[in-house]
């Protein structure tokens, strides 16, 4: 007796019990049957036999896998070059938007580059973001813009919710071409939040594609917010202003900074203030600032910060913090 499907109420050929959740595939599509191979795109009929999909059927599996082979390339590729968290989701909304989400622990994803633009949306927690060129910080209700091609790194020191958009195409003169913290109006933090809705909930293209425009036209006249630290190309510089941004409770006076780099103090004032555009100063302070962002972030008292951060006291601390954003620390972060 040939073999049959194994369905309910039908026997199989050894005379045994059918098992309903299980598929047998009859015997003239088997391996022993040479020359004849099924398809993804034959069904099997009532008498057991195939036939042919209808060409639009044919065409609709094969942009089915066509869709999903490029998604999940995409998203395995992203995956590589970022090394991504698990907690981080990736999610296709068009062919120029990809929609990174994470709302979990505190990450640290390695320098990397891509061929996408990215915009980088903290809603609570502080994200870092490192270059050959500089820091920029990442506090709640702002975004830093990082242009195609920069290699770069980022980070955060405690748990941190953000929203990223990978913008294929960004090549527009009137998109910022070095990375750039940004303030995020109400038009374009909801704007962002919509576009991740949007792509866990899909509407019609237009919609989509007009959401997408008025986010790129509103973010390329967005002021730019004191929240960087640029980081010189001379090597031995470098070095040092990296040991500073490490050790911000340190206390390092003009003088002994141009000994570290044997240099007399004129030539050092020169040397860095060509290569930062900023005083040595104002460049520690400016350091001080961003590591307090991060160590705010994480739920640290103004106290500690303060000292952490190498301030003689809180009221010292809030000052500078007053005059720098405008805000103090604890109404700083009452914004987001």
């Amino acid at each position: 007796m040939p073999s049959v499907l194994t369905t309910a109420g039908k026997s199989t050929s050894d005379g045994k019990a059918p098992n309903p959740n299980r598929f047998e595939l009859p015997a003239r599509f088997s391996a022993h049957r040479p020359g004849r191979d099924v398809r993804l795109t034959d069904q099997v009929d009532d008498d057991g036999g195939l036939e042919h999909d209808s060409p639009k059927l044919i065409a609709g599996w094969r942009f089915c896998i066509k869709q999903t082979v490029m998604i999940f390339s995409r998203v395995m590729s992203y995956c590589r070059r970022e090394r991504v968290n698990l907690s981080m989701r990736l999610q296709t909304l068009t062919d120029q938007i990809t929609i990174v989400s994470h709302d979990d622990r505190r990450f640290v994803v390695a320098r990397h580059n891509h061929t996408e633009a990215q915009l980088i949306y903290a809603i609570t927690g502080v994200v870092a973001v490192t270059t050959e060129r500089g820091v920029w910080v990442v506090p709640p209700s702002r975004a830093v813009w990082v242009p195609p091609n920069m290699e770069h790194a980022t980070r955060s020191l405690a748990a941190v919710q953000f929203r990223a958009l990978l913008v294929n195409g960004a090549d527009s003169d009137d998109l910022p071409q070095d990375c750039t913290v940004v303030e995020v109006t109400p038009l374009l933090r909801e704007l962002i939040l919509r576009l991740a809705l949007l792509a866990e909930r899909p509407r019609e293209p237009p919609y989509v594609r007009a959401a997408v425009d008025l986010l790129l036209r509103e973010l390329a006249f967005l002021p730019v917010e004191p929240l960087s630290l640029p980081k010189p190309l001379h090597a031995h510089l470098a070095r040092f202003c990296d040991r500073l941004f490490d050790e911000p409770a340190r206390t390092v006076s003009l003088e002994e900074a141009s000994k570290a780099l044997y240099m007399s103090r004129s030539s050092f004032m020169r040397l860095f203030l060509r290569e930062t555009g900023l005083g040595f100063a104002r460049w520690r302070q400016q350091a001080r600032l961003l590591h307090a962002l991060l160590l705010l972030a994480e739920g640290q008292s103004i106290l500690n910060v303060a000292l952490a951060c190498g301030y003689d006291s809180p009221s010292a601390f809030s000052a500078m913090f007053r005059r720098t954003l405008g805000k103090s620390p604890s109404d700083y972060f009452r914004r987001s």
